[in-house]
């Protein structure tokens, strides 16, 4: 958003950042879960519910989003899909207006296609092939739907929806490419853009009427409490748990959360309700295999730090990615399931510890795959439901001003 703003040099840009430039190992894709539980992320968690999340610490699965310059684009899996026709079109029809297939799909393309020239650059998403390393789990996969009807496909676009392909990913040369590399890197000698990070937004200030924000309180590196003027309009672009967040906090959301905490109500409004999100299985299935030679470890980390390649710059059979449709008479051709892997070599319990620390796993549960580790391949598969039905909630808590989920 910054970057096309500021493409118009009579408009002056500044972006606030809460976090600040994403950490050294977060461009090293193979290690994607290490970005977690680190100052580069928010470690949300969903209230328990007894129903969901009983394997990890709490009952509370975990929940991060991403505190650094191009958010939780820096510490994601880096896999890029777009979704398909049914979907934008069903949020179009539900009045989402401009968010129909055909009037999306050109901003996608022009998003991921190279813009302007070395004199005047423009930004856009990197997007190439992941490396491909322990091909004898893909090709477990790949095999098994086969013999299930599911197709082989090269990449899940209109007609093809349906199947298991190996996804590119927001990747350059065996490096991560955020949205903060591919749009505000490019063009950070712009005189009228600016970027201060480390500055966590705390209130939007409107006017006497409500209908427009005059200015935007921040904290800079938790010490200074600043404020910067509105010239012309303020854009909340804080992802899906922070953005409502910010709003309740400035007096827009549901009277009856903001009222116990004091916040004065500017805007009565529906803020933190329909909250969705993919809802999860994990299913863990051990593969006999023979045990790992501990030099092509080495070997690996020799061949990143030299040549960028190697299975660092990858995420194994991650990439490998399955969208399903569970009713074979359904006539649709669209998915209701999608499909994850994420495969642990035999021997290799480093990987896995830092994973299921991640994800915040009981230590019985966590001991016993470790176990398990030791004398076989582990896969993970994530089973995801693609349209749950289940919705949650987001609100304050007005005994200590933080935000619940529900």
């Amino acid at each position: 958003m910054a970057s096309r703003l500021s493409e118009n040099p009579l408009w002056n840009v500044l972006v606030l950042e809460a976090g600040g430039d994403p950490p050294p190992e977060s461009e090293i894709p193979l290690l994607l879960f290490y970005n977690q539980h680190s100052n580069a992320t928010y470690a949300y968690h969903p209230l328990p519910n007894e129903r969901s999340c009983k394997a990890w610490e709490n009952n509370q699965c975990h929940w991060p989003r991403g505190k650094t310059l191009g958010g939780s684009g820096a510490i994601n899996a880096m896999l890029y899909v777009r979704g398909n026709r049914r979907d934008y079109d069903r949020w179009c029809a539900e009045g989402s207006e401009g968010w129909c297939y055909d009037q999306v799909w050109p901003y996608l393309q022009k998003s991921i296609t190279l813009q302007g020239d070395d004199s005047h650059p423009l930004g856009h998403m990197n997007i190439n092939e992941f490396g491909r390393f322990d091909e004898h789990i893909s090709e477990l996969f790949l095999r098994g739907s086969a013999e299930l009807g599911i197709p082989h496909v090269e990449d899940f676009l209109e007609g093809s929806y349906l199947g298991y392909a190996h996804v590119k990913g927001t990747i350059v040369d065996g490096q991560r490419s955020s949205s903060a590399k591919g749009y505000l890197a490019k063009v950070s000698k712009r005189p009228n853009l600016k970027v201060i990070k480390n500055a966590q937004v705390t209130k939007l200030n409107f006017n006497k009427n409500g209908d427009q924000v005059e200015s935007v309180e921040f904290k800079l590196r938790q010490e200074h409490s600043l404020k910067v003027k509105i010239g012309k309009e303020a854009i909340v672009s804080a992802g899906t748990l922070d953005a409502p967040k910010l709003l309740m906090l400035s007096g827009v959301g549901p009277r009856d959360v903001l009222e116990p905490l004091n916040v004065p109500v500017i805007h009565d409004l529906p803020v933190g309700e329909n909250l969705q999100d993919h809802v999860i299985g994990h299913i863990y299935i051990r593969v006999p295999a023979e045990p790992g030679d501990p030099k092509k470890d080495l070997d690996s980390i020799y061949d990143y730090i030299m040549h960028n390649s190697g299975p660092f710059t990858g995420i194994g059979p991650t990439s490998l990615t399955g969208f399903i449709k569970t009713n074979a008479s359904n006539p649709e051709p669209y998915p209701d399931v999608e499909m994850h892997h994420i495969t642990f070599t035999r021997g290799k319990s480093v990987f896995l510890q830092l994973y299921l620390n991640a994800m915040e796993a009981k230590p019985a549960f966590k001991q016993y795959l470790l176990d398990q580790v030791e004398n076989y391949d582990l896969i993970d598969v994530f089973v995801l439901v693609s349209h749950p039905a289940s919705k949650g909630s987001l609100n304050c808590n007005p005994l200590h001003t933080k935000i619940h989920l529900s």
